[in-house]
């Protein structure tokens, strides 16, 4: 670890300065920079003890809240901060939790973290699914602050490429002082590579644990109202490149026969001028739906049959708004995108072959006809013709979905109460803010 820390301080002072320079030449990642480097604000003492919360992007700040409201309702005393490796996952983070600091997560260089921990001096380090950064892992453990994995993954191509670094986990794993995994295989990876089988939990997934909130259906009525819908809609979640195409053509053809709307959920918005020149070229008229919701409410409302979404966050709730669902990623081959955003709503799914990163749950809803495989826009455009003319089948189906997506609750309150205990034994005061 000394020789990898020495290494990565060396490449720092190399690519640093002139990434910098760059940076606020050009504006690129300009947006919290400086938080990149440690420098957070001073946070006021609570009284209660500091838990730093880590996720990646978008879908583990997601899955963060669930945790957070579990946390709080366990431990109202408690003071919690979270940082995201992207700008995306800190402003939905920002978005849900306005009364909680949110910041971007520092690089994973020694003198770096070491001045954010200083910084945030926690008292818990929480870090989700495999967002296991050795710097910082290896200074909270010289801290002696506990480290705990939740919504722990290991997928078999991580394990093999953690293999060859074996060197490198071992103090990962010797940081750990509880990995709450999400099922029996990531269990043994994270075993086969070192991990105390004591400090291994199978606590469910946090990506699985979804509540509708009064909040959630406040907006689904507003929604409903601003997009005017007199007509069946067909979203497609979460959609890749080449998988918008299909998409056009399914819609296209079901139109024919009764109108639909689609409404287009790209899962990168990068891509939004790639798919609005699409848009364009196949002579399909849309409206983006930051428009939509951004007119008064006297002002015009849905104009075109085709809602292009170019927001980040918006995707579990605008699936309440459809008849009909596709989840992307599993045409196109990307592993697929998590069905139980729209199974929450009762709704039932379409999908490509390949969900791979989500094939437990896929699994369970295709054996119970609550999620349904298709090959290709063929299959797709007869699987919703058929929903049409068999619609008290597939309400039956939806409600197979909605009961399925309701059976894996839990798995926040499960990893909560061990964040909780993990605190409690390390001896950790309630007061101990009061003390810095």
């Amino acid at each position: 670890m000394a020789l990898y820390r020495f290494f990565i301080g060396f490449l720092a002072c190399l690519a640093l300065p002139p990434l910098v320079i760059f940076s606020l030449a050009t504006g690129w990642q300009r947006s919290g920079l400086w938080q990149r480097f440690g420098f957070y604000p001073v946070l006021p003492a609570t009284g209660g003890p500091r838990l730093w919360l880590h996720v990646a992007s978008v879908g583990e700040a997601r899955a963060a809240l669930a945790f957070i409201a579990a946390l709080r309702e366990l431990a109202p005393s408690c003071e919690i901060v979270l940082t995201a490796m992207t700008v995306r996952g800190r402003d939905v983070a920002r978005r849900h939790l306005p009364d909680m600091p949110c910041f971007l997560a520092p690089l994973d260089v020694p003198w770096i973290v070491r001045f954010a921990v200083k910084r945030l001096a926690p008292d818990l380090y929480i870090t989700f699914e495999s967002e296991l950064w050795p710097v910082t892992l290896d200074a909270l453990h010289r801290r002696d602050c506990p480290v705990m994995l939740v919504n722990g993954r290991m997928t078999a191509k991580a394990a093999h490429g953690w293999r060859r670094f074996s060197w490198l986990f071992r103090g990962i794993a010797s940081s750990l002082r509880l990995a709450a995994v999400i099922g029996e295989e990531d269990r043994e990876r994270f075993a086969g590579l070192g991990v105390a089988a004591e400090r291994l939990v199978v606590a469910g997934n946090l990506k699985y644990d979804h509540r509708l909130t009064d909040e959630d259906r406040d907006k689904l009525r507003r929604l409903r109202g601003i997009c005017a819908f007199g007509e069946e809609v067909l979203l497609a979640g979460s959609t890749h490149a080449d998988e918008e195409e299909i998409l056009l053509d399914v819609w296209r053809r079901l139109s024919q026969e009764q109108p639909l709307t689609l409404i287009l959920v790209p899962r990168h918005l990068d891509r939004l001028p790639e798919l609005r020149d699409r848009l364009r070229h196949a002579d399909a008229p849309y409206q983006l739906f930051s428009e939509l919701v951004s007119e008064p409410a006297t002002g015009e409302k849905r104009r075109q049959a085709i809602i292009l979404v170019d927001s980040y966050g918006d995707l579990p709730v605008l699936y309440g708004l459809a008849d009909y669902v596709f989840c992307g990623g599993s045409l196109a081959r990307y592993g697929g995108h998590n069905p139980l955003e729209a199974a929450m709503w009762e709704k039932a799914v379409c999908h490509g072959p390949d969900v791979r990163d989500f094939a437990a749950i896929y699994h369970q809803l295709d054996e119970s006809a609550a999620a349904f495989v298709v090959a290709n826009g063929d299959e797709l455009y007869a699987k919703i013709a058929s929903f049409r003319t068999n619609p008290d089948a597939y309400r039956l189906a939806c409600r197979r979905a909605g009961k399925i997506a309701a059976a894996q609750s839990g798995a926040a309150t499960r990893q909560a109460e061990l964040a909780w205990q993990l605190l409690a034994k390390t001896g950790h005061p309630d007061n101990s803010h009061a003390q810095r």
